[in-house]
């Protein structure tokens, strides 16, 4: 009995209690059909500004629908005055890739020694193989890093587009 009245009590509770939908912006970068990358109240976002020719990285503390605005640190930047924004979104992957690739190369590269070392047979055949895999291995590493890690959305073209987008619910009375 007293288990029922407590069950009963929640579900009272629960019912008398307004469930309001918590109000969210999210600033969104859309990149084609259905991809978009979102940015929050918090994170930060990597941009460049008309006219000028280096990036800016500033945690995002509040996004403006109606005036399409983005507040700062620094102040409040219009999206029409962004003209690039930069991605890390695959930075990590690159990151564990391009340090996979390094330990592959000195392992190679440690490995070819001890074998120099313990047969002595074939040693520049053995420098020479162990010098091609371990630079292919090491630029692959460093071009993965640099094509991959970062990516540019340039906003004046039709393939991207910067918006807020609010997703306020409202109880009309």
């Amino acid at each position: 009995m007293k288990l029922r009245l407590s069950k009963l009590l929640v579900l009272l509770l629960i019912l008398a209690i307004p469930m309001a939908a918590s109000a969210q912006v999210i600033l969104k970068l859309y990149k084609g059909s259905n991809k978009a990358i979102e940015y929050y109240v918090g994170d930060v976002l990597h941009f460049q500004l008309e006219g000028q020719d280096f990036f800016y990285d500033f945690e995002i503390k509040g996004l403006n629908h109606a005036d399409q605005t983005i507040t700062f640190e620094i102040g409040t930047i219009a999206i029409k005055d962004i003209i690039t924004i930069k991605s890390y979104e695959n930075y990590k992957t690159a990151n564990v890739l391009e340090k996979t690739l390094y330990v592959f190369a000195a392992a190679w590269a440690g490995f070819s020694i001890v074998d120099v070392l313990y047969r002595g047979e074939d040693t520049d055949q053995v420098i020479r193989d162990a010098l091609i895999v371990s630079g292919t291995s090491t630029l692959s590493g460093f071009i993965i890093k640099k094509v991959w890690g970062t990516r540019n959305y340039p906003m004046n073209t039709d393939e991207y587009f910067l918006g807020i987008v609010d997703l306020t619910v409202s109880k009309d009375d």
